[in-house]
């Protein structure tokens, strides 16, 4: 076995590959737009059901499995009984603006310190 080092792009290639002058900001939002819900979509299954943190990440991934979906997708969520770290009301927002089944699960302290041993043994790397 032979290990050949490569470089896949340059920066120096940069100049003659693309004209940056030629791309508006509206090109770059329709075509990742267009790139992540094609990857979103051919990921996900059938009757597929998202997480919904009320973060970024899992409300727009909800969200475009909604737009391409007729019926209202499902959504799970957590809540918790410590206000910082609970984003209840966000999860809320999120489902009536997409229009999803969002299904909430709260969760005390007394089932974190339930379930911490549980998930220490089952997790493999260090966890904190």
């Amino acid at each position: 076995m032979q290990l050949k080092k490569e470089s896949y792009k340059s920066i120096n290639d940069l100049d003659t590959e693309y004209e940056f002058n030629a791309v508006t900001n509206d090109d770059v939002y329709n075509d990742f737009r267009k790139i992540l819900s094609e990857s979103i979509l051919e990921r996900a299954q059938k009757n597929c059901a998202v997480f919904l943190s009320g973060g970024v990440d899992s409300s727009l991934i909800a969200s475009i499995l909604q737009e391409n979906n007729q019926l209202p997708i499902q959504t799970f969520s957590i809540g918790f009984e410590k206000k910082d770290d609970d984003e209840s009301e966000k999860i809320k927002l999120v489902s009536k603006i997409i229009n999803c089944k969002n299904e909430m699960f709260q969760c005390t302290n007394d089932d974190l310190r339930g379930a911490f041993q549980k998930i220490s043994f089952a997790y493999d790397e260090p966890f904190s």
